[in-house]
Formats: C-alpha cells, structure tokens, sequence
C-alpha cells in the first residue's frame, strides 16, 4: 500500500515549523470542512486526509516515526498547489511590481483574476523548473507579470484559479499600499491617472537541448504625469496639428507648395506649443520623457527605445504615410 503524503496533504515542506503544520491544518480544514462543502465526497475525503496527516505530524513523537519512513520510501505525487508572490507590496503609482503564479506543470485552464486597480505592463512571461514544494521537488510552470498601481490606496488582487483534474484550485490573495507619485513632467504636482506610456523592447535568446530561438521582449513603461500636464500635452498636440493644417492649406493656396507649407506651420506649431510649456514650468512630451530617468534605467539593461503613446504628429509623419499610401 501507497503511503500518504502528508507533507503534500497539508501543503508545506518537510521542515515546516509546528505553527506552520497548525496553521495549514487550520486553513484547509475550514476549507474542506463538511458543513461548508456538503454533499461534497471528495471534500469530504480530503478532510479525513487533512485530519490524518495533522494528527501524525503535530505529534512529535509520530512524526519522528513517519519522517524516517518519509525518507526512504517513494509517495504518490499528487500535488496541487497554486502559489501567487509579487517583489514588493508597497510602491508608489506607476511602479513596478513583478507578480508570478506558479504551479504543478500538470495544472491546466488556468484563469488569471481580474487586476482592479492595476496596469499590465509586460507578459505573461512563461518559465518552468524544478522546485521544492510541498517536501519533494516538482516540475512547475511559472507565469509572470510585471504591473503597475494605477491608482493609490489599498489595492488587493484576487485568488487566481487553475483546474485539477477537472478540479478548480485557488491561489491567495495578495495586498498592496500604493502611495501617491510625483509628476515627472510638471514639479510639486501629483501623478494622475494618465501616465505617458512608452515601449521599449529587447531580444533575447532562448536555448534549449532541442532549438534555439530568438524572441523579442517588449514592455511598456509608465511615466508619472499629472492630470495639468496631461491636459497641456493635449493642448499642445491641437496646437501643432491646428498649425500643420493651416500650413498645408496655406502652401497649397498660395502655390507655396503642399509640403513646404505643412513644414512651415508644423515648425510655427512647435514654436507655440513649447513656449506654451515653458510659460506654464511643463517639460516638454517628447525630448524630457526619452530622457527620464525610468527610460535611462531601461536602456542601461539592454533594452532599446521603442514608440510611446504621445501625439506627435509632424508634417514628415503624414508624408510618409502618404507615400506609403501611394505605392
């Protein structure tokens, strides 16, 4: 007969702590209790299990026992577990926060939560290894984000759930304390709700016994911008595209010429928009964000600069997709 794993059972490592081995009995005991989980009979098997394994192993003189048959015999490996952990859990809006779930690489349909509060940034970046859980060492598959708080306050992110054999498993809830940022673009104001957004990306080289494959990591970052400067970065893109306008009509009425026109009313535009920024202490969209301290950070590691979500449009912009229209 198959000996119980009742490491495995009750979801610890072999060298759990007695408070760790009456915690867990605790947790998956109100879990699978009868009376919560009625008419329920593998929940109800699994609570006979539960309250064998804590019966062996919070009696020190029966764990003895069971540790040195543990040792040298072979169990049945059926483990389920679903672990979330993040790097941190108190930053600032717009930081980053790496969250990873891992489980068994035998766990399948795996539903991530909704993330109330938070932005995606880069992923899911998927790995797997080897690792010690739950006293022996399994095969499991690890899923990671990188977020970012959108918001400040007490941020909680919900149990993720994956499936075992047909069976929903959850995982455990996590909680933040986000505080408040500064804006980058405009000094003593706060950052708002609408962050400037830029991609940068890196390759990276994937090898294995069997390929090797080269695949492009992308991740987007998010630079803290106030509500005041978000709404001058707007009034500045109406700005420039007013003047593109007027420049190309102009050019084109006065046989000036289509382009010559939009680059001189693209030039006048910028002109005004920047003075704008100047009379009001804003740092201008473009020149200050490539230059920002998140996005040196980013390069230093090896990543290179790609598009962010602004609104230059220049007069070269719209030749270009002109021409690409063309042919």
């Amino acid at each position: 007969m198959v000996q119980q794993n009742h490491y495995s059972t009750l979801e610890i490592a072999v060298n759990a702590s007695p408070q760790d081995i009456k915690r867990a009995f605790h947790r998956l005991a109100l879990r699978y209790h009868p009376d919560r989980n009625q008419g329920d009979e593998k929940a109800a098997e699994h609570f006979k299990k539960i309250n064998e394994a804590y019966q062996i192993l919070s009696n020190p003189e029966k764990k003895f026992v069971y540790d040195q048959h543990f040792s040298s015999n072979d169990f049945v490996q059926n483990i389920e577990y679903l672990i979330m952990e993040c790097d941190i859990n108190e930053c600032a809006v717009n930081d980053v926060i790496t969250l990873s779930y891992s489980f068994p690489s035998e766990g399948r349909f795996f539903k991530k939560p909704i993330l109330r509060g938070f932005m995606i940034t880069a992923g899911p970046f998927v790995d797997h290894r080897t690792n010690f859980r739950l006293g022996i060492n399994v095969k499991e598959t690890v899923l990671t984000y990188k977020i970012c708080p959108m918001v400040k306050g007490h941020l909680v992110i919900q149990p993720a759930t994956i499936n075992f054999n047909h069976k929903p498993f959850q995982g455990n809830t996590l909680h933040f304390n986000i505080s408040s940022n500064n804006c980058y673009y405009k000094p003593n104001e706060i950052a708002g709700i609408n962050p400037v957004q830029v991609f940068v990306y890196k390759l990276k080289v994937v090898e294995t016994s069997r390929y090797r494959k080269t695949i492009t990591q992308s991740e987007k970052v998010l630079i803290p911008r106030s509500e005041i400067a978000a709404w001058y970065h707007k009034v500045g893109k109406i700005i420039k595209i007013t003047f593109l306008i007027c420049g190309c009509y102009f050019g084109a009425k006065y046989d000036v010429g289509f382009f010559i026109g939009g680059l001189a009313g693209s030039f006048i535009g910028g002109l005004n928009c920047y003075l704008m920024y100047y009379m009001m202490g804003i740092k201008s969209l473009f020149y200050y964000t490539e230059n920002s301290p998140k996005i040196k950070s980013y390069l230093n590691e090896g990543y290179s600069l790609g598009e962010f979500h602004s609104y230059r449009i220049t007069i070269f912009d719209i030749w270009k997709r002109f021409n690409e229209w063309m042919t």
